[in-house]
């Protein structure tokens, strides 16, 4: 309560620096990911964005979040940690998979922003190089879409561009 209090006594002018600070993350890290011809969720207020990376064949977000780690640099969080195994629309009765979501929360640095951007610039480049090289065996794909983890079994992570730390759960 005394939180809210205390929130409520800030001039109207903290509120105004905060809303531009936050519309130009949103701005730069968005304008690059358009730049790339990713497919994102706009964000109407949220400080994170959904890039969907299902032309990537991905089915299962935890590794592709793993690998996207490993071979581009740049850490972020499976889309499926925020719902249930199956995101229900409208009357329940249908549903869609949300395992092709990955998170990126742009609340950074314009230095840090800037640098995953540059990293991510080659993702296409990348992930079509490395499906190249494992054709015969198919294992990025293999990877991306074998195993489908209960929630209660999905590793732990933190929120953040160019880090990803995950523990046992």
């Amino acid at each position: 309560m005394e939180a809210a209090t205390v929130g409520l006594c800030f001039p109207d002018s903290y509120y105004a620096e905060l809303q531009a600070h936050y519309t130009h993350m949103k701005q730069l890290f968005c304008d690059g990911l358009k730049q790339f011809g990713l497919t994102f969720t706009d964000p109407q207020g949220a400080y994170y964005v959904l890039l969907d990376v299902s032309k990537y064949g991905v089915k299962d977000d935890l590794h592709f979040c793993e690998w996207l780690a490993e071979h581009v640099g740049v850490g972020t969080v499976p889309g499926s940690c925020f719902f249930r195994e199956r995101l229900r629309v409208g009357d329940g009765t249908s549903g869609m998979d949300v395992h092709h979501l990955i998170r990126f929360h742009f609340a950074k640095r314009d230095d840090t922003l800037n640098a995953a951007l540059d990293r991510l610039s080659e993702l296409d480049r990348k992930a079509k190089d490395y499906l190249t090289q494992h054709t015969h065996t198919n294992q990025m794909r293999r990877t991306l879409q074998e195993v489908q983890y209960p929630m209660r079994h999905r590793p732990a992570y933190t929120c953040g561009i160019c880090r990803i730390s995950g523990s046992a759960a």
